[in-house]
């Protein structure tokens, strides 16, 4: 157990290393269970009958999560599980467990999902190790004795992967299924029955179909220094309101840079009359403005202080709201002001 601590300490850090070079992903702790199914292997029998069957066991998971735009993603997670398995041999019939503990690197990738606005389909894969320590477990009734037996190993697995992911507010749930298939193919136990009218002897892989569920959670955001009111008077401008658009997050972001040449276009923004963003000059590097919104509809509103070189004042713009991103022409001038409107449900 200690080993796989250890080893899932050092995947988490090199982890969030990544995620601070990056600067555009999104990182978020996140924890799960699994509730898997997987049948033993009948080597041989002397009794008239023997029969095995799919079983349940159950496990858990907790590890770290890197989405990049809302696109794809990595995680690298850490676990235990008790593998359950069910036995016949004519009259008698049994379950025993065998747990194993594992580490895995993930990737997956997201596509939209038409039915369920605030949902996407995932398809992904997993490479991992895992671990089992040596260990022996009997199952004694009247007339019957049966011994599992496994020992210290370590093997790497992969494991396909499809479901769906779905916003919680700022948080995220997803649930979908896997495979797990083990590449080294070496029996993970071996089990050894005796009843009064015959013997039995079986294995197990561990390979299991599983499902999957884990909850991400959102780490506390920092609090949005707001600059001081601009020395503008645009009261009197005209306005036009340039889209409308709904997300479940409280944080969203807006990228903003010069539409053409750099022309010295200057603007400030607004939220809910509150400025964000004040006399800003716009370049063709993308300056990325976090925003906190209020419940309900919110105002987002753009004025400009000059005209530039060449008119009007013109920016782009992505609106990130979460898993989605807009793209916008905003056009402003000493006459006009845009703005563009974002409900929070």
């Amino acid at each position: 157990m200690q080993r796989t601590t250890t080893l899932l300490c050092l995947l988490l850090s090199v982890n969030t290393l990544i995620a601070q070079w990056a600067g555009i992903n999104e990182v978020r702790p996140f924890a799960g269970g699994i509730i898997n199914f997987q049948a033993p292997q009948l080597v041989e029998y002397t009794t008239p009958k023997g029969t095995v069957v799919p079983w349940a066991g159950a496990g858990l998971e907790a590890g770290v999560s890197l989405t990049h735009r809302g696109r794809w993603g990595v995680a690298l997670s850490g676990g235990i599980a008790e593998h359950g398995y069910l036995f016949y041999l004519d009259t008698a019939c049994w379950t025993m467990y065998h747990q194993a503990q594992r580490a895995e690197a993930r990737a997956w990738w997201l596509f939209p999902f038409q039915p369920l606005e605030s949902a996407k389909a995932r398809i992904g894969v997993a490479y991992g190790l895992s671990f089992q320590s040596d260990s022996d477990r009997r199952t004694d009734q009247e007339g019957f004795a049966s011994r599992m037996v496994g020992r210290e190993m370590t093997r790497s697995y992969i494991a396909p992967e499809i479901g769906m992911t779905r916003e919680v507010e700022d948080h995220r749930l997803e649930f979908g299924v896997r495979y797990v298939h083990h590449l080294d193919r070496t029996a993970a136990w071996n089990s050894y029955s005796t009843s009064s009218v015959g013997n039995g002897t079986h294995s197990g892989t561990d390979d299991h179909l599983a499902f999957v569920f884990r909850y991400h959670f959102a780490l506390p955001k920092p609090d949005i220094e707001l600059p001081t009111m601009p020395t503008l008077d645009f009261s009197g401008r005209e306005l036009d309101t340039i889209t409308t658009l709904s997300t479940k997050h409280s944080r969203v972001v807006i990228e903003l840079w010069d539409d053409a040449e750099h022309d010295g276009d200057t603007l400030s923004v607004f939220l809910n009359d509150a400025p964000v963003l004040v006399e800003h000059e716009l370049t063709p590097k993308h300056y990325r403005l976090p925003v906190d919104l209020g419940s309900g509809a919110n105002k987002i509103l753009v004025v400009a202080h000059n005209e530039g070189r060449v008119p009007p004042n013109t920016a782009r713009a992505f609106v990130r709201t979460g898993n989605d991103r807009v793209h916008l022409l905003i056009k402003t001038s000493e006459k006009r002001s845009t703005a563009l409107i974002i409900h929070r449900e």
